[in-house]
């Protein structure tokens, strides 16, 4: 992971689009999360949860003592990938069905999540090299 954050002091500007454009992306395609034995998207879930944990390592580069920031600008881009999916499936029965509270509530609050575990556990990783 100490190659993530290296990679993000020393270029910023494209480990801020790598983590913000692929958390609007993600959060227009993943939506909705669904519980499933299915290899494939246990696969899936398996390398979204990967990519989010790298991500904040990349974040612990960008923001070394800002972590609350980091968590927020997340949050902010995961919501509006959400907000994305739904206006492009407005009217769609799947939508309606799919957009409860429990269900967006439980999607926006994951992503922030693992990324905040990851930010907390490289930066004890860190101060302790």
């Amino acid at each position: 992971m100490k190659q993530f954050t290296e990679l993000a002091i020393k270029r910023p500007k494209l480990a801020k689009g790598l983590i913000y454009g692929y958390t609007i992306f993600n959060g227009i395609w993943m939506f909705p999360l669904r519980l499933s034995t299915d290899f494939s998207e246990i696969f899936l879930y398996g390398v979204t949860i990967y990519v989010y944990w790298i991500m904040g390592a990349m974040l612990l580069g960008l923001h070394p003592e800002k972590a609350d920031r980091s968590i927020v600008t997340v949050f902010a881009c995961h919501g509006l990938g959400l907000l994305l999916r739904v206006i492009l499936e407005w009217g769609e029965a799947s939508m309606v069905r799919d957009l409860t509270t429990m269900n967006v509530s439980l999607y926006l609050l994951a992503v922030p999540l693992i990324v905040a575990v990851s930010y907390r556990v490289n930066r004890k990783k860190q101060n302790n090299e």
